[in-house]
């Protein structure tokens, strides 16, 4: 599990999503902010105002998972799917 160390980089990664970043420190502040964008949506406009973001992250970041959550739900009813036809096709060769 990828742990967010330096708290030095959240004004780096809220203002410019994280340029100055190793990828480690980007993906632990991804999870850090996901977070905080996810559970504690107070303490992040606090964040955002603190750190004169425009918005961009936290739009990016809900369009990604919005995109990520509509992939997965058609993956689901995909695999559902076949199953429902191979459980069908299994039901007509008994009879």
């Amino acid at each position: 599990m990828t742990t967010f160390q330096d708290k030095g980089n959240l004004p780096d990664a809220i203002q410019n999503d994280c340029k100055k970043c190793t990828q480690t420190q980007r993906e632990g502040a991804d999870q850090v902010m996901h977070y905080i964008i996810d559970h504690r949506s107070a303490d992040w406009g606090k964040l955002e105002e603190k750190y004169k973001s425009d918005g961009t992250y936290k739009k990016n970041y809900l369009e990604s998972k919005e995109k990520s959550e509509v992939k997965e739900t058609l993956t689901t009813k995909a695999e559902d799917h076949k199953t429902e036809s191979k459980t069908s096709a299994e039901n007509n060769d008994q009879i």
